[in-house]
């Protein structure tokens, strides 16, 4: 299954290789950056090569923003309530898989 991003109508890889039904800002930046990879590189871009970055990238979005993100849900922010409430099981899967690279769980 692709799509196409309805701005750029570049294809967007299935769901399933990104990693689900995530936040859509977050899906389409990861896109955004697989697509400059695949620019660039060619054929020699590799989704083996390309996997850990993107796990690794998404992990450290929450290691970096994690104060900042429990900061908002405890004062009760209304977005980022809601983004949670939307994609928490999405953020940690995207944990689990990052640690995975670094031996982790």
């Amino acid at each position: 299954m692709v799509g196409t991003d309805s701005q750029s109508g570049s294809e967007i890889p299935a769901m399933e290789t990104i990693g689900g039904d995530g936040p859509p800002l977050v899906l389409k930046r990861v896109t955004f950056d697989a697509d400059q990879y695949r620019e660039s590189l060619g054929p020699r871009f590799d989704e083996g090569w390309w996997r850990p970055r993107r796990e690794l990238s998404l992990l450290d979005c929450v290691l970096q923003f994690g104060w900042s993100i429990a900061e908002q849900l405890t004062r009760g922010y209304a977005h980022m309530v809601l983004h949670w409430s939307l994609y928490g099981d999405w953020w940690e899967e995207r944990v689990r898989r990052g640690a995975r690279w670094l031996g982790g769980a």
